[in-house]
């Protein structure tokens, strides 16, 4: 896959309302809590989502997905530049309604259905899999 790929493949899940679930829409926060921990994207990014996703002013990384649960899945790293939503989102305990965690990335992954859906996660965590080998860098989407 190409970045111009990934774009398209973006804006079409965000115009059918497929990338942002509700587990991870900001809008939801305070109001929804889950059993399980999970991020949600910050206000500023969910409220200028296609504009963002349009400016293709972020770095995709691909990375293969080597997790049993996940396997053979792509993942999609997506990394802002340093003066572009340094905190594009946050982690929420389980049963939490506040967001306490600062994740500096988003990822893309896809669903049975093939669309994507994007959330947070940490760098330090990416990292992590790929030392463990859940996780294996393909390279940057051009």
């Amino acid at each position: 896959m190409d970045k111009k790929e990934f774009v398209e493949q973006l804006k079409v899940a965000l115009r059918n309302d497929k990338l942002v679930t509700p587990k991870h829409d900001p809008n939801n926060l305070g109001q929804i809590t889950y059993p399980s921990y999970r991020s949600v994207l910050s206000y500023e990014l969910a409220r200028n989502l296609e504009e963002v996703i349009a400016s293709e002013n972020y770095d995709a990384i691909e990375y293969k997905n080597l997790d049993p649960k996940h396997q053979g899945q792509e993942l999609i790293e997506i990394v802002f530049p340093d003066n572009a939503f340094s905190v594009p989102a946050s982690g929420v305990a389980a049963d939490s309604s506040i967001a306490t965690e600062v994740l500096d990335r988003l990822v893309a992954v896809w669903n049975s259905e093939g669309t994507p859906k994007i959330f947070g996660e940490s760098s330090q965590i990416i990292e992590a899999k790929c030392k463990s080998g859940q996780l294996v860098k393909k390279g940057k989407l051009v």
